[in-house]
């Protein structure tokens, strides 16, 4: 089956599991793709090992919108509606195509939240498309329940990374217990909550004066983790890193993965490498915080700072084998071949 991918954002972790697709399944692939988020900390990786790859030099703000989308195909109101056109005319000539889109289970525009509007915008979407194939199981029970779409338009593919990666470049094993050290990986954009990341780490640092922090990325509020490494030289930051084997040591190292602010795929990363996931309660986290069980493979923190600073402090001084257990559980059940057969499952399926 042919099929066109849509990517107003190819960044190095969607064109990594697209190229396991099209690898590993009956599915001839291209991808259509934009030049992402400007000045976000994206880092891109454009390949046609795989898939064919069709590039337009349009920002993901401005890819529903553009006229060298649309001459090409489309993903909002405009583009879509265009989309159907073009679906009606291949019925015509006796092709059959169908409308699928994966993506988070609502449309927002609020930062994050929802409103009447963004209610009334996905209902009509899901009216519309052949299928939608959501971020998470949960994700997708949920807007069956609720009943924003029909049971038999409903699939869904837990979203990741390459995990095989992982696997060719890092072999499970606890951190080392005389040097407890926090990961943060992502990028350097506010909604991260970078100075809250520095106001922790300083905190913690007061119960244990061997504590390290490793901060893997790149973007716009590097200047945060700049300055802070000035005052402070147990702090590390290494930049964006692309390349499993060079972000396994890092994790190899780490106790825990700490993200502040909104969490997604950095989720997914830390349970790969069985490293507990912290971060503080938020309606703006992506789909992937569903993986995270508080108490069992990480901790979802509330907002009364000294009792968090209390409990990652004393998870920071032993090995609790268990909560590493669990979370390398967790990241088995999301590998990039369990994605594939979803995701070729929800294609196929009549």
């Amino acid at each position: 089956m042919k099929v066109l991918w849509v990517s107003p954002n190819l960044n190095h972790y969607k064109a990594s599991f697209l190229e396991k697709l099209a690898v590993n399944t009956n599915i001839e692939l291209t991808v259509l793709s934009g030049s992402g988020r400007q000045m976000k900390g994206d880092n891109y990786f454009f390949s046609e090992k795989c898939f064919q790859l069709n590039s337009v030099g349009v920002s993901k703000s401005k890819f529903g919108f553009s006229k060298k989308v649309r001459a090409e195909l489309k993903k909002n109101l405009a583009l879509f509606l265009y989309a159907m056109l073009l679906k009606k005319k291949a019925f015509k000539k006796g092709h059959i195509t169908r409308l699928i889109s994966y993506n988070h289970p609502m449309v927002t525009s609020n930062h994050g939240q929802t409103t009447i509007i963004d209610k009334i915008i996905t209902k009509f979407y899901y009216r519309l498309y052949d299928r939608i194939i959501f971020y998470t199981e949960k994700s997708c029970l949920e807007m069956v329940a609720m009943g924003y779409i029909k049971k038999e338009k409903a699939f869904w593919a837990n979203n990741t990374i390459n995990s095989d990666e992982i696997e060719n470049n890092y072999t499970f094993s606890y951190p080392n217990e005389s040097q407890p050290t926090i990961l943060f990986i992502g990028r350097l954009i506010a909604n991260k909550k970078l100075t809250t990341l520095i106001d922790y780490y300083k905190q913690l640092k007061v119960k244990n004066k061997n504590l390290k922090l490793v901060v893997i990325g790149d973007g716009p509020e590097r200047n945060i983790i700049q300055e802070a490494m000035s005052e402070d030289n147990s702090i590390q930051w290494t930049g964006a890193l692309i390349e499993e084997k060079d972000i396994a040591p890092h994790m190899v190292n780490a106790n825990i993965v700490f993200i502040p602010g909104h969490s997604g795929l950095s989720v997914n990363h830390a349970f790969l490498y069985g490293r507990p996931y912290f971060t503080i309660a938020s309606k703006t986290h992506a789909p992937e915080i569903e993986y995270l069980i508080d108490g069992v493979n990480g901790y979802m923190l509330g907002t009364d700072t000294s009792k968090n600073i209390s409990l990652m402090s004393n998870f920071l001084q032993s090995i609790d084998k268990r909560s590493y257990d669990n979370a390398y559980q967790t990241g088995k059940e999301l590998s990039v071949t369990s994605w594939c057969k979803k995701i070729e499952e929800a294609i196929y399926t009549k």
